[in-house]
């Protein structure tokens, strides 16, 4: 279940063009709205699904890396985006380590209110000096 959110997107889509066909009773302009809608939705589905290599790959490195020795920092460049958050599950239950997701969330997943820039950053202000 490596594409969850393309799958979710595809029954959308379906379901939105499937109430189309019954808005198309009532008027044009709402089938069309809803043809419209449902296409939108199947074209973010299609580009998720076009991801499904990179993310084969990515679950194969997860595995790979943490076979022999667990290291949580392998899992710090996949907890940004919904479905690599998907993928670092699915690498977990594999492992037989899904108690560790918890631990791994905390540790390197930004909520969108989190600031994105880590607090020790250090600003370096050069300013000239006239005389």
């Amino acid at each position: 279940m490596v594409n969850v959110y393309a799958l979710l997107l595809d029954v959308l889509a379906l379901m939105t063009f499937w109430g189309g066909c019954l808005l198309s009773q009532l008027g044009l302009v709402y089938c069309l709205i809803a043809l419209a809608v449902g296409a939108f939705l199947l074209y973010g589905a299609i580009g998720i699904h076009g991801t499904y290599l990179e993310k084969r790959r990515i679950y194969s490195l997860l595995l790979r890396k943490n076979a022999r020795l667990f290291r949580i920092e392998s899992f710090k460049d996949f907890m940004s985006v919904p479905c690599h958050r998907v993928i670092v599950r699915m690498a977990l239950e594999k492992l037989g380590r899904v108690s560790e997701y918890p631990m791994i969330k905390k540790a390197y997943y930004c909520y969108p209110w989190q600031s994105r820039f880590r607090n020790d950053t250090i600003l370096h202000v050069f300013t000239s000096e006239q005389r």
